[in-house]
């Protein structure tokens, strides 16, 4: 399956087995991703108890082991490699019958595939993560799917199903007490109700995305959830409360160093300049957002800058610079085709 990332994969040098304390090391890491990781996905439940663990079967340890490393890269915006530890995993957890880990790992496939913008691969695997959850009553997992699913269909333009699916994730979420979970739903009904520009309904749902991220100490969902009480702000013109909370997204996000986070803080930010009329610092945020996505190497995410350039360039009478982002541009996409 061609990913829209860098190619090159690392090998495990240190193997958990021989050295444990890396895996607490990888679990210990805050969450840093805005859009996908506060779905929740990405969380490892098996290693929350406190006390004494019981002892873990060497092949279910070592997919544990794979599934950290998964959270961690997915959380250095490494998709190429995060992808590949959890298709391990789940090869693994496969070979041991382990349901539990095989909805678990897809549900972490399928948000990667939202993540790169892979919708029609990323359905149907989160559709078969539920009914797996589905299968062990895993409630809080299938919450978690469940509100990847409605995100997935949000972003297809598929509202009536978006809304059924995200209302029986709030559901699942509320029965087996996912607050984390719970705050991804919040945030994705609040998407779904701008779409509606159902404002001030979506409004409502980002404080209560917002006060849970708070409760949870989720500095990535925080500044997610600002970025869209900002964009709400953007809509029903109050350019001035748009900018407050916007810049207080890029505070947090530069924070906790949430790299995707800071790109789109600084696009949004570009895009509020524009409203406001001003097309010379517009450029500029999104040329600062250009730098930071060409560094994450998310080629979708670059062509979407290089494509507001253009626009701006062009709005200036600016043809040469057009003219430069242009080839960029074509460059990508050859890139993409080659690799797909």
């Amino acid at each position: 399956m061609p990913l829209d990332i860098p190619e090159k994969r690392e090998q495990m040098n240190t193997p958990v087995e021989k050295n444990p304390s890396r895996l607490s090391t990888c679990l210990g890491r805050r969450s840093l991703r805005r859009k996908l990781l506060f779905v929740g996905v990405l969380s490892l439940p098996l290693w929350a108890g406190c006390g004494k663990p019981e002892p873990i079967p060497p092949l279910q340890f070592r997919a544990q082991e794979l599934a950290a490393l998964g959270v961690s890269r997915f959380q250095e915006s490494r998709y190429s490699d995060a992808f590949s530890y959890f298709q391990q995993s789940l090869e693994i957890n496969r070979a041991i019958a382990n349901q539990s880990g095989v909805g678990r790992d897809l549900a972490s496939i399928g948000t990667i595939l939202i993540e790169i913008g892979n919708l029609e691969e990323a359905i149907p695997i989160l559709e078969q993560a539920a009914a797996v959850q589905a299968s062990v009553e895993d409630l809080s997992g299938r919450s978690v799917s469940m509100a990847a699913l409605g995100l997935a269909h949000l972003y297809r333009g598929e509202t009536a199903l978006a809304s059924e699916t995200l209302e029986a994730a709030r559901d699942l979420a509320e029965k087996s007490k996912n607050r984390k979970a719970l705050a991804s739903i919040f945030s994705h009904l609040g998407l779904l109700k701008r779409q509606r520009k159902e404002f001030e309904e979506a409004r409502q749902y980002y404080f209560k995305a917002l006060k849970l991220n708070r409760k949870l100490d989720d500095p990535a969902g925080q500044a997610a959830n600002l970025n869209n009480l900002g964009f709400v702000a953007m809509q029903t013109g109050s350019a001035e409360e748009a900018e407050k909370y916007l810049l207080r997204a890029l505070t947090l996000d530069q924070k906790i160093e949430n790299k995707p986070g800071i790109a789109s803080d600084l696009s949004n930010l570009a895009s509020l300049e524009e409203s406001k009329g001003h097309p010379r610092r517009a450029l500029q945020f999104y040329q600062q957002a250009l730098e930071v996505n060409e560094k994450i190497g998310l080629k979708t995410r670059v062509l979407r800058d290089l494509r507001n350039l253009i626009r701006i360039h062009q709005l200036l009478g600016d043809e040469d610079q057009a003219e430069y982002c242009r080839q960029k541009e074509q460059k990508i996409i050859s890139e993409i085709k080659d690799r797909q």
